[in-house]
């Protein structure tokens, strides 16, 4: 079987590292992977191919906040990935996150459907069936029909014009033109959302992401704790992520958090924020992003619990992370961690309320709320989000679309 991927990243973000572990997962050792990604450094590997030209990204970027519609330009860029796709002659394409001012994606569709090539296509987040949402929150727009647009001026942005409208119209026009495609998500709250969309799914599959477990698992020994200064019976929460302060990842709750929470034996752990951070005591400690999971693993199992302040999730592969290391996850109800973490291995607070969020904290430090243990969280990410268990589903799902032919 010949597999080729296509996401706007390989090897780094979320999507990304879930493309190259497919293309190297041993369940898929008799077939042959291409994985062509529009944005990034580029790949000296002959299965690895970047499509994207980072001068059409950047004038993609800018027609995009001049005229409002996203994901038509960069036809250099497209016709690259259009001739690879040619020249390797798929069984299947297995589309992700297609945005990112790299792409026009209805000029791809189009080949795909004229090739009559088989489509698998994982939403990893909103965009695809709203007019230009990643994640549209409270707005049910896309229910209906768009316009009228509160995140114009949100990625990706536009200055001024609204055609939200349009692309949607756009998105379900060239989606609907796809014989039997198959939607994954990572999630059943992503899954019921594309459901009730206009985009008349009629096969939508949940495939929870997967992690290595064999990177994240329990360490024998870690240190973190000495390293940083934190006693061993302090209680440790941990936040972490990419761009953790941004108003999306609820970093600012963490201020209002702790001047709540009555038991000062307790430490606030930030991995992810900007290095110019200041923390206002030593109770907040701020970390750089970790480049090796390895370290990942050990400070996610010095941690009492992960604590989780998004405003929304279509998956959280920091919920996957963390429970695969043996630590359970409190917070703010965003979407899918609700459902990938439930009690007790997860614990969520309406989002927002703070007053009830530092109530839960205490009941947990007083031991009156009770949490999943380290080997029974660990047991539950290997049995639900391991790599392997990933690639299982998806070959399946190959397979399946394929006897349709």
């Amino acid at each position: 079987m010949r597999i080729a991927q296509v996401d706007v990243n390989y090897g780094y973000s979320s999507t990304g590292k879930i493309v190259e572990s497919l293309s190297k997962s041993l369940i898929f050792n008799e077939d042959e992977f291409l994985c062509l990604y529009g944005r990034g450094t580029n790949s000296n590997s002959e299965v690895v191919y970047k499509y994207g030209l980072d001068v059409e990204t950047i004038i993609h970027a800018g027609m995009t906040r001049i005229t409002g519609y996203d994901a038509i330009y960069s036809p250099f860029s497209t016709w690259r990935l259009i001739n690879k796709l040619k020249k390797f002659k798929p069984d299947i394409v297995h589309l992700h996150d297609l945005h990112g001012y790299h792409l026009n994606i209805g000029r791809l569709i189009k080949f795909l459907t004229a090739s009559d090539i088989p489509v698998v296509w994982s939403f990893h987040c909103e965009y695809q069936y709203t007019g230009k949402c990643g994640h549209a929150f409270d707005c049910e727009g896309w229910l209906n029909q768009c316009g009228n647009c509160p995140q114009i001026n949100v990625y990706p942005k536009s200055f001024y014009l609204d055609k939200t409208d349009k692309m949607l119209k756009q998105k379900v026009s060239y989606f609907r033109s796809l014989k039997n495609p198959v939607i994954t998500c990572p999630s059943e709250w992503l899954s019921d959302r594309v459901i009730q969309s206009h985009l008349s799914a009629s096969n939508v599959q949940v495939v929870p992401n997967g992690i290595n477990n064999s990177e994240y698992f329990v360490p024998q020994e870690s240190n973190i704790r000495k390293e940083l200064g934190i006693a061993d019976d302090d209680f440790l929460i941990l936040v972490i992520g990419s761009d953790i302060m941004s108003p999306a990842k609820g970093g600012k709750y963490i201020f209002e958090l702790l001047p709540r929470i009555k038991n000062k034996k307790v430490k606030i752990l930030v991995v992810g924020a900007d290095q110019d951070e200041q923390a206002p005591n030593n109770q907040i400690i701020f970390l750089a992003k970790q480049k090796s999971q390895h370290d990942l693993a050990k400070i996610y199992t010095a941690s009492n619990v992960t604590l989780l302040l998004s405003r929304r999730e279509t998956f959280s592969m920091v919920c996957a992370e963390s429970l695969s290391c043996g630590t359970p996850i409190i917070g703010f109800e965003a979407g899918a961690p609700e459902k990938v973490a439930p009690k007790p291995y997860g614990f969520f607070i309406e989002y927002g309320n703070l007053e009830a969020l530092s109530k839960l904290v205490n009941s947990i430090m007083d031991k009156e709320v009770l949490l999943a243990g380290a080997k029974e969280c660990a047991e539950f990410a290997i049995k639900n989000y391991s790599d392997i268990r990933m690639a299982e589903n998806f070959k399946r799902i190959y397979e399946e679309r394929l006897k349709l032919l």
